[in-house]
C-alpha cells in the first residue's frame, strides 16, 4: 500500500467519530501500522500558554508510553516543534 493510500485509510477511520481520544489513537495506530513508523507520538500546541506538550505516545514494541512529561516552549525560531507549529 502507498503511502498517499495509507493516508486515506487513516482519514477516514479519523472521520468515524468525535472523541479526542479515539480520533488520537486511530491516528497512532495506522502511522504504526499503515505507514510501518516503530514510534508515533502526538503533541498538542497550548497557544495559550506558548507550549507543546506530549499527549500520546508507542514505545517501538507498539505499546502505549507516557510522554505528557515532554513539554517544550513554543518559541519561534527557537525549536522545530515551534517551527511546525506556528
Amino acid at each position: 500500500m502507498d503511502r498517499v493510500e495509507a493516508l486515506y485509510k487513516i482519514s477516514l477511520a479519523i472521520t468515524s467519530t468525535l472523541d479526542l481520544e479515539e480520533v488520537l489513537k486511530t491516528i497512532m495506530k495506522g502511522i504504526r501500522e499503515e505507514l510501518s513508523f516503530d514510534r508515533v507520538g502526538i503533541f498538542l500546541v497550548d497557544e495559550k500558554n506558548k507550549k507543546v506538550y506530549g499527549k500520546l505516545g508507542t514505545n517501538a514494541e507498539g505499546q502505549p508510553e507516557e510522554i505528557g512529561y515532554q513539554i517544550f516552549p513554543l518559541i519561534e525560531n527557537d525549536n522545530n516543534l515551534a517551527d511546525i507549529a506556528l
